[in-house]
């Protein structure tokens, strides 16, 4: 765990200011995520449900795409 700690480490510090520009916005737009967050819960399983379709649609489609 400690490894894997230290090397994410740096990272976090090299990605400080960025998040510390990202926070404000992110506040922001929690109160519209907890607004959403009932419509979330019932789309949610509907798009689990989806998945297996999807994965498939995709895989097949994936060669299609440029």
């Amino acid at each position: 765990m400690l490894p894997l700690f230290n090397k994410v480490l740096p990272l976090l510090i090299k990605m400080l200011p960025l998040l510390i520009k990202v926070l404000p916005l992110f506040f922001k737009v929690l109160p519209l995520l907890i607004k959403m967050l009932p419509l979330f819960n019932k789309v949610l399983p509907l798009f689990i449900m989806q998945l297996p379709l999807f994965n498939k649609g995709f895989l097949s489609s994936s060669k299609v795409l440029p």
